[in-house]
């Protein structure tokens, strides 16, 4: 972030200061945010998740080593996870007592809703960050408001 802030210096001199000085801000509400996610996951012994969705938090999950399952690899652009895909995510949820299954943004979710309602347990989204509606959009959402909204997700459904 800071290196944006050097370059963009670099090519506008007249307003390098302002950039160093937002990309030192928007670094330092970087830096808090993965502190907090440092601070909360610090204090979960069970960093198993399960997406009934798309999985393309690989990175997020390696950071914060976190084990998970999904319905499709990566940004799959399957349409529907096989039914014994099905099967082994609800008996992942149940046999180690996994509180939510969760989904991602624009997703319909069914899956999510398919696995949870046969093990018995709750949905949530987590927001990828990749994706904003409109009224996200108008609302000002940023990747932090995102993130720190994720954050508390994680908080009432890990």
């Amino acid at each position: 972030t800071r290196d944006i802030g050097e370059a963009l210096a670099g090519i506008d001199p007249a307003n390098a200061g302002t950039y160093r000085a937002n990309a030192a801000a928007y670094a330092e509400e970087l830096d808090a945010l993965d502190q907090e996610f440092e601070d909360f996951f610090a204090g979960v012994e069970d960093r198993t998740m399960v997406f009934g969705d798309r999985f393309p938090l690989r990175y997020f999950a390696e950071e914060f080593d976190i084990d998970y399952y999904a319905a499709f690899p990566g940004c799959s652009t399957q349409t529907e996870p096989s039914a014994a895909t099905i099967a082994f995510l609800t008996d992942k949820v149940r046999e180690e007592g996994i509180p939510t299954v969760w989904y991602i943004e624009f997703s319909n979710h069914l899956v999510a809703d398919s696995i949870a309602e046969a093990a018995g347990v709750k949905t949530a989204l987590f927001h990828t960050c990749h994706n904003v509606s409109t009224d996200e959009l108008e609302a000002g959402a940023t990747y932090v408001s995102l993130m720190e909204q994720n954050l508390e997700t994680l908080r009432e459904n890990l």
